[in-house]
């Protein structure tokens, strides 16, 4: 079988999602492959913060493009609710950090970037999150971090790229990007062709299987984390809690995520004991409430790291029709919106808002590993 379209996107996460749909709202016949299930790799283990992590570590090609996407969400859930009904939780519950050593520096940080931001005090830590630990004295208050359930925003995605026309083929796996004169001829999955224009590779920690035969390819490796899940009485936690990399997310409902391990293993996405026992030690010091409480669910997900987190967002240097948006590490949620319109941006040879050449195929990315941010 042989599905022809203007632009095919390999991958089925919140990045190859969004990407497809702002093809289609450019009028670009769009598919969709992906080699599993829509949305339940990275896409769905991740806890839904849309703030990275500490964000004054991250380097500005990180958080700029991170800062571009929480100005677009607020329209994209309202678009996506009235567009399928389904509400994605864009949620602002703020979020205590309380590990902090220089609150004045990150203070200052903070305001050159228009960040909200105050020191809390004991007793404003116990109001903000009464039941916190009590040994918790000094934290970082960020009144406007927001969060959304990632569930919810797989699942409002799909239905509206279907309402738009997109094309979805799950159970595809790419076995073969036919490239001849500088040009993707087609692309071939085990039972089927696809015939594009153009073809965007978004797919996760799996592009480094496409590219990996490419001497001049960036390097993109699985990093695999473990969450925990917690159900609870709601309204118990109601701020999201940072501290030492690992977080509290409360969900409206009273579920509460606990988050996450950083490990390189490969492709392996099985959750282990010793993940578990570090989540589980962790959530009870921070919040002890959560001892009464059984574990729900444990899962792992494995995110694209690329060097020093910054992802592929653009062409392809010498294949003319071949782009990426991959190896967005930790940051996939936060920067999807921004590095969606801005692939979109340059394959169309549109002005981007924010400068593309940091995140190009050949751009230099530096030589450490990503660290835990």
């Amino acid at each position: 079988m042989t599905v022809t379209a203007d632009i095919v996107v390999v991958g089925g996460g919140i990045i190859g999602m969004l990407t497809a749909r702002e093809f289609s709202l450019a009028g670009a016949r769009t598919a969709l492959i992906e080699r599993n299930t829509v949305g339940r790799e990275a896409s769905w283990a991740g806890g839904g913060i849309l703030f990275p992590l500490y964000p004054w570590k991250q380097p500005e090609t990180i958080l700029s493009v991170c800062l571009k996407s929480l100005e677009i969400y607020p329209q994209l859930a309202q678009d996506l609710y009235q567009d399928t009904g389904t509400d994605i939780e864009l949620v602002t519950s703020g979020m205590l950090i309380c590990d902090l050593k220089n609150n004045s520096e990150v203070l200052t940080w903070c305001k050159t970037r228009n960040i909200r931001a105050a020191r809390a005090s004991k007793s404003e830590i116990q109001r903000l999150a009464p039941k916190l630990n009590p040994e918790i004295c000094e934290a970082l208050w960020l009144p406007n971090v927001c969060q959304i359930r990632n569930p919810n925003l797989i699942k409002a995605l799909y239905m509206d790229l279907v309402n738009r026309g997109v094309s979805i083929h799950e159970g595809q796996e790419v076995t073969q990007l036919a490239n001849s004169d500088n040009r993707i001829q087609y692309l071939k999955t085990k039972n089927k062709k696809y015939v594009a224009d153009h073809y965007v590779l978004s797919a996760g920690a799996w592009t480094q299987k496409l590219i990996e035969s490419r001497p001049d390819a960036p390097t993109i490796v699985p990093a695999k984390g473990e969450m925990l899940l917690y159900k609870t009485k709601p309204g118990l936690l109601q701020r999201m809690i940072l501290r030492e990399d690992m977080y509290l997310i409360p969900r409206q409902d009273g579920h509460i995520l606990v988050g996450s391990t950083l490990e390189y293993s490969g492709y392996d996405k099985t959750p282990t004991q010793t993940a578990k026992r570090t989540l589980h030690n962790f959530a009870v010091s921070v919040f002890p409430p959560l001892r009464n409480y059984a574990i729900e669910k444990q899962w792992a997900g494995l995110r694209p790291a690329c060097t020093l987190g910054i992802p592929i967002i653009g062409r392809d240097p010498t294949i003319e029709n071949l782009s990426y948006n991959c190896g967005h590490f930790r940051n996939g949620l936060n920067m999807a919106p921004a590095s969606a319109q801005m692939l979109v941006d340059l394959v169309f040879n549109r002005a981007t808002p924010l400068s593309a050449a940091p995140y190009a195929f050949d751009a230099e990315r530096g030589s450490n590993q990503n660290d835990d941010r």
